[in-house]
């Protein structure tokens, strides 16, 4: 057995054995304490750490740094006692001092940072003791947080015997689409108000059928109530029930070196996993070695960031695309579509036979495209354009869509061929849905 696979089998045991007891064998170091070590304590970097002892005694650490001094609180949990830890960095090596509570040296800790957490030993002055330790980090210190009131949502049902749709967006709180199918009739909704429970439109619905001047939807767990106000009062209508979901999740991450910032869609199903795994996958690849300051009181920050563009979203299918912005590394654009009901990833080419749209169509729409944009006033981006070739191909509401890679003065460029004109060579199972 490599030495390597030794230390993955001994963290994977450690994070079992924290995952199994982590409530009942760790308190958490409070941030405040971390800190107060410190005379200046306004610009400082602080990470926690939950581990064993020996591969059986659980030990907690709370470290920060300032960009010279590294300082912290270390705990043996089954005791209770506490120590704190003075010391400095080297590259990834790691080396504290233990002192008690008069400030004097107990032991030593050298320990090596990675991505997986912190590996290392303690010793006694004398050398004479040595015990092994392993750190994994403190599960609260990413901190994923939903955004705030931004989501899509689908509602479907029967309104007066008829089959209905109800789409809603709303970004930061703000509406930016609302409407509702009835039938074959599409109706735009003017959101005039929003409260907690319900959404009221005060749009007329020039519709035979529906003959009101105000809807209200009325939330509850999984569906929406549906009360129509008009020249008779109020009318219970129907109960739209909830199809699909998508919402933001904002994550963001600090550590010494750098800053991640993720916005992920989240729409309960197991698409939220295949796009973490994607953003996963390209951090593991694109990583920049950030070298040490040489102004102790500073460091060099690198900043990690991930966005996604949604094309097209329903209650069955997910396509777009997934941005990527490294500093000193190299941008990169990917695209996805995702089928949320059979949760399996979609080729473009199951849902149309691009093949034959290469032949014509598709020429024809980027020759158009390059002649409209052959004016751009800064030529280093000119040149970057023409070199574009607009594969990156997605689902999005108004037909198929290209894209090109993301520049950071003009975005991805993009046209779209309406799915009306390609029909034809749209497989059936997806023609429906796309076009309806």
């Amino acid at each position: 057995m490599t030495t390597y696979l030794k230390s993955v089998l001994s963290l994977l045991l450690l994070l079992t054995i924290i995952v199994s007891s982590l409530d009942a064998q760790y308190s958490d170091i409070k941030t405040r304490d971390i800190t107060m070590l410190f005379k200046n304590n306004k610009e400082l970097w602080v990470k926690k750490y939950i581990g064993t002892l020996d591969k059986t005694h659980p030990i907690s650490l709370g470290m920060a740094t300032n960009g010279k001094e590294w300082r912290g609180i270390l705990r043996y949990e089954q005791s209770g006692i506490q120590f704190t830890v003075e010391g400095k960095k080297d590259k990834d090596l790691i080396s504290f001092s233990e002192l008690d509570s008069e400030g004097r040296a107990s032991g030593h800790l050298m320990l090596s940072d990675s991505e997986d957490g912190l590996m290392g030993s303690w010793k006694s002055l004398d050398g004479s003791r040595s015990h092994d330790i392993a750190f994994v980090e403190y599960p609260t210190s990413k901190n994923p947080t939903l955004c705030p009131d931004s989501f899509t949502e689908y509602y479907s049902g029967k309104i007066v015997d008829t089959p209905s749709q109800l789409t809603i967006i709303r970004e930061l709180g703000e509406f930016v689409k609302a409407e509702l199918i009835y039938g074959k009739e599409v109706i735009e909704l003017n959101p005039s108000c929003l409260n907690e429970t319900c959404i009221v439109f005060s749009d007329t619905l020039d519709v035979e059928e529906l003959p009101y001047t105000v809807l209200r939807f009325k939330y509850s767990d999984n569906s929406l109530g549906l009360v129509a106000t008009g020249k008779k009062g109020d009318k219970g209508l129907a109960t739209l029930e909830l199809d699909g979901k998508l919402a933001y999740q904002c994550q963001n991450y600090l550590d010494y070196k750098q800053i991640k910032s993720i916005l992920y869609p989240k729409t309960g199903s197991k698409f939220d996993s295949y796009i973490e795994e994607m953003v996963d996958a390209y951090m593991k690849t694109s990583k920049v070695q950030v070298a040490e300051d040489n102004i102790p009181d500073e460091r060099l920050i690198k900043h990690f960031g991930a966005w996604i563009d949604i094309h097209y979203y329903d209650a069955h299918l997910i396509s777009g695309m997934l941005y990527y912005s490294l500093d000193g590394g190299e941008d990169m654009s990917q695209t996805f579509t995702y089928h949320i009901k059979d949760e399996k990833v979609v080729e473009i080419k199951d849902v149309i036979d691009i093949d034959k749209l290469s032949k014509e169509i598709i020429p024809s729409y980027l020759a158009k495209e390059r002649e409209e944009k052959q004016n751009f006033q800064d030529q280093a981006v000119q040149d970057w354009y023409n070199k574009q070739s607009y594969d990156l191909i997605t689902l999005s509401e108004g037909g198929l869509k290209f894209s090109t890679a993301y520049n950071t003065l003009i975005g991805s460029q993009s046209f779209t061929i309406p799915y009306s004109e390609i029909k034809d060579e749209m497989k059936k199972s997806y023609r429906k849905r796309l076009m309806k």
